[in-house]
């Protein structure tokens, strides 16, 4: 039940970019290159001002490393790595993506649910999702429908609609956890709340 989007996405802060802003020419590049060489193998003790344009050019070259063409996801792996070891949400659950799909290196299913769970536990409502994926198809994990379910409910309280819609169709079909047909449609509703379009037909076909 792989409902997530396929195409990675950039952090929101970034995404209205243009191709100039990102340095497709490679000059950011380089710029940044220089910024991150000083700073990026402190493991901490980077002063605040520092921390926050070394964070901001991390994002800058996994970005320009995602959108090359053909993309460098193995360089978009270093910078990830980087940046998710600072705590930035985004490039974990990015990073965790490459791992899990094998982009950039050797796929890691396990390594991408570690990545997932760090993005889930500091409130990324798809980390959490991505957590429910793994939890009820066991890669990277054990099979285990009561933890999908419960990374499930957590992003639907955040907002996700495809962890609403995916936890309502267990709910529906007693698939790993028990039967509840009444849970199964408040989730229905409000994933089809959400934009969700399946949730929409299956509560009509329910009605």
């Amino acid at each position: 039940m792989r409902t997530a989007p396929d195409k990675l996405q950039p952090p929101r802060s970034l995404a209205a970019d243009g191709p100039e802003d990102i340095g497709s020419a490679g000059a950011i590049q380089r710029q940044a290159r220089d910024s991150v060489a000083t700073t990026v193998e402190r493991p901490s003790g980077v002063p605040g001002p520092a921390r926050r344009k070394l964070m901001a050019d991390l994002r800058r070259l996994s970005l320009a490393a995602l959108r090359a063409q053909p993309p460098d996801y193995a360089q978009a792996r270093f910078w990830l790595l980087h940046a998710s070891r600072r705590g930035d949400v985004w490039a974990s659950l990015t990073l965790g993506r490459l791992h899990g799909e094998g982009l950039g290196g050797t796929a890691d299913p396990e390594r991408a649910v570690r990545l997932f769970r760090k993005a889930g536990r500091s409130g990324d409502p798809e980390g959490m999702f991505r957590c429910g994926i793994a939890f009820q198809v066991g890669e990277g994990v054990p099979e285990d429908g009561k933890e999908a379910a419960r990374w499930y409910a957590r992003a639907a309280r955040a907002g996700h609609a495809c962890a609403a819609f995916n936890l309502a169709t267990m709910l529906a079909a007693g698939a790993g956890i028990a039967r509840n047909p009444a849970r199964a449609i408040r989730f229905y509703e409000q994933a089809a709340a959400g934009g969700e379009t399946r949730a929409m037909v299956n509560l009509a076909n329910i009605h």
